[in-house]
Parts: structure tokens; C-alpha cells; sequence
């Protein structure tokens, strides 16, 4: 029983021995730990704070510039939509300008076309009295026409300047006669032709006042023949008197030899009488 007690108790010391040693090493690997950890933390943190510095200073310059620059930006910005302004209001203005002035333009071509619309109405009217006068005038002269014209051939062949003058008036009339309706005018040659005793002088008479009317018809038309009314400065004049002239002479000889013709028959009936 002793050696069995002696064993137990001995047991026990080495147990006890044993974990107050292991308690011991435990605690002083605790503390050591505790120590290197606390300096660790204590590295790391001074780190951190050097490392958080400079970071903090470096980001602050370089926000210092962004900002520096920002406010350049800002300015050049500003500048660019003071200077999108003024653009702005001058372009306003300016199309003020050319909306009054479009406005202006058309008024102005308004009153243009108007005035033209007048004139032309004017003239027209002017145009249709004239040719109402014409007309007119030629219906109540048509029956002394002939008489006036063989009056003025008994008397001369050649014409003075103040008796061409009313010679182109009186073939102003015949010439609107002409163009306008042929037909009319040869008509008239055969209706005069009728009323007179036919003779060979009479028919050829006939026939060349027909050939000179077709001839004056197939060159002159008669928008020519109405430039003629404008004036001596419408280039187509010098034209018209020449025509005008022919046929006038033309009307001259043929009346000529018609009062030549009738004499001659004339003295031949008296001689024949005489004889008798």
C-alpha cells in the first residue's frame, strides 16, 4: 500500500510540476506575443500614417491643379458664351434686318408688277383706241379714198415732203386693211371692177392691184405692219415706207395709165365720130 501511495504521490507532483511549467511557458508566449503584435500594430499604424500623408498631400496638389485649371477652364467657358452671345444677338439683329428688308423687296416688286399690270393695261388701251380710231377713220374716208387718190396722181407723180407725210397716215389705214383681212380688199377690186365697163386696161389694172396686194400680204405680217405705229426708232420703219412706197407707186402708174387709156379711147371715139 505504501509503495502504491508513494507512486500516486509522486505521480501528482510531476502533474503538478508539469502544468505549472506549461502555464508558465503559455503566459510567457502570450506576452511575447502580445508584445511583437502590439509592435507590429504599432509599425503598421506609423505606416499607414506616413503612407495616408503623403497621399493626402499629393492628392491635395494635384486637386490644387484640377481646381486651377477648372477655374481656367470656367473662364474660357464663359468667355465662349459671352462671345455665343453676342454672336447671338447680332445674328437676331441681322436677321431683323433682312426680314425687314425681304419685306421691303417684295413690296417693293409689288408695287413693280402693279405699275407694270397698269401700264400695260394703259397700253393696250391706247393701242385698241388707236386701232378703233384707224378703223374708223379709214370707214369714213373709204369713199373719197379713190377720188383724193386719182387726184393726187392727175396732179403729180412726185411728192413733196408734207404730201408723203399724209400719204403714209391715209396708207397706215390701207395697210391695216391689208393684213387684217385680204379677202376684204380683193373684194372690193372686184366689186370697183364690176361697177366699171370691162376694157383690157381695166382687167390689167385689176391684176396688178390683186398681184400688189398679195405681194405687200406674203412680205409684211402684221405684227411689222403694228411696229410701224411705234415710231421712226423701231428698226422694221425704213422697212414699211419702202413697202409703202412701192405700192404707192404702183397705185400712181396704174392710175396713170388707166387716164392715159381712158384719153386715148376717148379720142379715138371723137375721130371715129368726126369721120362719120
Amino acid at each position: 500500500m505504501s509503495i502504491t501511495a508513494d507512486i500516486t504521490k509522486i505521480k501528482n507532483e510531476i502533474n503538478t510540476k508539469i502544468r505549472d511549467e506549461l502555464s508558465t511557458r503559455d503566459n510567457k508566449v502570450t506576452n511575447e506575443l502580445t508584445a511583437c503584435l502590439s509592435e507590429i500594430i504599432s509599425f503598421f499604424t506609423a505606416e499607414l500614417g506616413k503612407i495616408n500623408t503623403e497621399l493626402n498631400s499629393k492628392l491635395t496638389t494635384e486637386i490644387e491643379k484640377f481646381n486651377v485649371r477648372d477655374a481656367g477652364y470656367i473662364t474660357e467657358v464663359q468667355k465662349i458664351f459671352s462671345r455665343l452671345n453676342n454672336i447671338e444677338e447680332v445674328c437676331q439683329n441681322d436677321f431683323g434686318r433682312i426680314r425687314s428688308l425681304e419685306k421691303s423687296v417684295v413690296s417693293r416688286f409689288v408695287s413693280i408688277d402693279t405699275n407694270i399690270n397698269n401700264l400695260q393695261n394703259k397700253i393696250n388701251q391706247y393701242y385698241a383706241d388707236v386701232q378703233s380710231s384707224d378703223f374708223n377713220q379709214y370707214s369714213e374716208s373709204n369713199e373719197s379714198e379713190a377720188s383724193n387718190r386719182s387726184r393726187k396722181s392727175n396732179n403729180s407723180t412726185s411728192f413733196s415732203s408734207g404730201s408723203f407725210n399724209s400719204l403714209l397716215e391715209e396708207n397706215r389705214n390701207l395697210f391695216k386693211r391689208i393684213i387684217s383681212n385680204e379677202s376684204e380688199a380683193l373684194n372690193q377690186l372686184h366689186e370697183s371692177s364690176n361697177s366699171t365697163p370691162s376694157s383690157s386696161s381695166s382687167n390689167s389694172s385689176l391684176n396688178e392691184n390683186r398681184n400688189c396686194f398679195k405681194r405687200v400680204f406674203n412680205l409684211k405680217k402684221e405684227s411689222i405692219v403694228k411696229s410701224f405705229y411705234y415710231g421712226k426708232e423701231d428698226p422694221k420703219f425704213s422697212i414699211v415706207v419702202s413697202i409703202m412706197r412701192w405700192v404707192e407707186s404702183k397705185a400712181v402708174a396704174n392710175s396713170v395709165n388707166n387716164n392715159n387709156n381712158n384719153n386715148v379711147s376717148s379720142a379715138n371715139n371723137n375721130n371715129k365720130n368726126n369721120m362719120e
